[in-house]
């Protein structure tokens, strides 16, 4: 978590502003550049991931938020995680 607060993972969109030579495409969906939003939330395979479960947010309050919000607004959450009782940020935290 303090890695991804921090902008600390090495991504592809990282790579090259430090001068190496890869592509900036998602190796996963070659569809988006590498960044740590994209590897954490906007993958088309991470979302079918998230979409299994019920966030107490609305969609777009999920998905469009920035980096360092979503982070926030998740992993500090006390929302009721469906019929669990588990506070959502725990369910967060432990998908990241």
């Amino acid at each position: 978590m303090w890695q991804c607060y921090h902008k600390s993972i090495t991504m592809r969109t990282i790579l090259v502003a430090r001068g190496m030579d890869v592509s900036l495409l998602c190796p996963v969906c070659n569809e988006a550049p590498e960044s740590i939003i994209h590897a954490l939330r906007d993958c088309r395979y991470v979302r079918t991931f998230w979409n299994s479960f019920p966030t107490p947010f609305q969609p777009n309050l999920f998905y469009e938020t920035n980096m360092l919000d979503w982070l926030r607004l998740n992993c500090c959450s006390s929302c009721p995680y469906s019929h669990l009782n588990i506070d959502w940020g725990i369910i967060f935290n432990y998908g990241l």
